[in-house]
């Protein structure tokens, strides 16, 4: 018999993914500082969806690619 799988960790990892695509779309589209973007967009995860907060990089790990996203 098998037992139950629960694949909450994958749609974890989607929503995660769908944050930082979201991230770096404001970042091209705002001329506030990154750092202050990420911080807001934090914050507001931590309010809609506060079981997301703890997948999601800090922002010392998504720096060079956040930063990386307004060169090119």
């Amino acid at each position: 018999m098998k037992k139950p799988h629960n694949h909450s960790g994958d749609e974890n990892k989607c929503k995660v993914e769908e944050f930082k695509m979201n991230l770096k779309r404001r970042i091209e589209e705002s001329p506030q500082p990154v750092k202050r973007i990420y911080r807001e967009e934090i914050i507001s995860l931590q309010t809609t969806a506060p079981q997301l907060t703890s997948f999601t990089p800090m922002f010392h790990e998504m720096k060079n690619s956040l930063y990386k996203n307004l060169i090119n």
